[in-house]
């Protein structure tokens, strides 16, 4: 009979075997005596992650099973080497993706590793610049336009939780002759357990889709998953990429960690999801007493994900709230931005969590003043080289100022969500250096830029 990771640990440490192997802590205890008895390596019977034949083999089997998957690879780099991994899977270099502009900064990273050249998809804009879904009639007309895009990369669930129509999207895509990659790292509770919740981009047809099983399931820090579509045929491409971005020795305390995770859904998942909606409709209701901060609306979206409108006036925007939060109440969110903050929750959370963020949200909506001072966007970039190019390129390190007109050679984002305000081969324009300088002024972090200075080319 097959056996899962978890089982088959236990059953070996029951035997007493002496580890003349790694890791170097010997099971001793020292360091941390609460995970050292599941930290293991590739030892006869414990499987080996980059050639799975026994119980890591059958977790991936019994995963694929969860999610409707022709297959699953479990990931302990996270989704970021997922992401990877399918980018140099799907894509040969040089050849050209349509890529939602609001993807995660590993694909920016893959576009490099991969020498592609990137056409950028804009997602509609909701409240306070919250971006929306991808529309499926912008897909078809981007690759009607130019036959010459060989796939698409779209970020679903987003960080907010907006869901894109990934059925209609992976019909166009798969019309065309192209491949769909789906970063769906915030839907990994897209299972058909949780009814209440948007399905699973693998069961609308993508091709490749990551999944973080650490942001909503309760299973450790850098566990995903990556999951192979019905018509997708290229398993040994794929896992030789998984081998050039996941680690040669990995941590089994991780691997066993998704083991726990996948045992618990399948014994107890059904009931958690139920406690888990009743919880999040519960929350949603008695939020309709706020008068002057707001929740972003469930519809079209993971409600999952709490979005709390702010308004963004100075010292009443999502830093504030944010801060207030967790002086006040010992309350932490997810993160901040300018005009909202955001709450993430899982079938993990409990009522008394739930209980002290309404009752924080609703004391500090009594004192907020409410006022619209969103910050200015500045459109799409100018791109004068792919991100490739600008990123092999000589650079040099220039105040913001100075960097007006020329070539950005760094990503920038604001950390969280790590979605892209600048790539590599963009041009700062006078209005995108005020917008960067407002976000670092309001105290939001900025990813490629430290104290005004940005790295831009020669």
């Amino acid at each position: 009979m097959k056996k899962g990771l978890e089982e088959t640990i236990k059953e070996y440490r029951e035997k007493g075997i002496y580890p003349f192997h790694m890791p170097g802590h010997k099971r001793s205890g020292v360091c941390f005596p609460e995970l050292e008895p599941w930290d293991y390596t590739e030892i006869s019977g414990l499987d080996d992650l980059h050639h799975p034949d026994g119980p890591i083999r059958f977790e991936e089997e019994r995963t694929a099973a969860l999610y409707g998957a022709k297959r699953t690879h479990l990931l302990v780099n996270g989704s970021s080497s997922g992401l990877l991994a399918s980018m140099g899977t799907l894509f040969r270099r040089g050849q050209k993706v349509l890529v939602a502009r609001n993807v995660h900064r590993s694909v920016i990273f893959g576009l490099w590793q991969n020498g592609l050249s990137a056409e950028w998809l804009l997602p509609e804009t909701g409240p306070c610049g919250i971006p929306g879904p991808v529309l499926p009639e912008d897909v078809e007309k981007a690759l009607s336009a130019d036959p010459g895009i060989c796939g698409v990369i779209l970020t679903s669930p987003t960080y907010e939780g907006v869901v894109s129509n990934i059925g209609s999207i992976a019909k166009i895509v798969h019309s065309h002759g192209a491949s769909l990659l789906v970063d769906e790292a915030h839907g990994a509770h897209f299972l058909k357990m949780a009814r209440s919740f948007p399905e699973s981009a693998i069961r609308c047809g993508a091709d490749l889709v990551v999944q973080s099983l650490h942001k909503t399931l309760p299973s450790p820090t850098q566990t995903a998953l990556l999951h192979e579509g019905e018509g997708f045929d290229e398993e040994k491409r794929l896992r030789k990429y998984l081998q050039v971005y996941q680690t040669s020795s990995p941590s089994y305390v991780l691997m066993a960690g998704i083991s726990k995770a996948l045992h618990f859904l399948e014994s107890k998942g059904e009931e958690a999801f139920r406690a888990y909606r009743r919880r999040l409709d519960t929350f949603y209701n008695e939020m309709e007493a706020l008068e002057n901060l707001s929740l972003l609306p469930r519809e079209g979206r993971d409600d999952g994900k709490i979005v709390i409108l702010t308004g963004s006036a100075d010292q009443m925007d999502g830093n504030t709230l944010m801060r207030r939060l967790r002086e006040e109440f010992a309350v932490e969110l997810e993160m901040a931005g300018p005009g909202y903050a955001l709450a993430m929750t899982s079938l993990m959370d409990s009522d008394e969590g739930f209980d002290r963020l309404k009752k924080g949200l609703l004391s500090l909506d009594r004192e907020w003043e409410r006022k619209e001072e969103a910050l200015n966007g500045f459109g799409l970039p100018e791109k004068v080289l792919e991100v490739g190019a600008a990123m092999e390129a000589e650079t040099a390190t220039v105040p913001l100022q100075e960097a007006i007109g020329r070539v950005l050679a760094d990503e920038i984002s604001m950390f969280p969500p790590e979605t892209p305000l600048y790539v590599p081969g963009e041009v700062l324009s006078k209005e995108g250096a005020e917008y960067l300088l407002e976000l670092e002024r309001k105290g939001y972090c900025l990813h490629g830029m430290e104290k005004g200075a940005v790295l831009v080319l020669c």
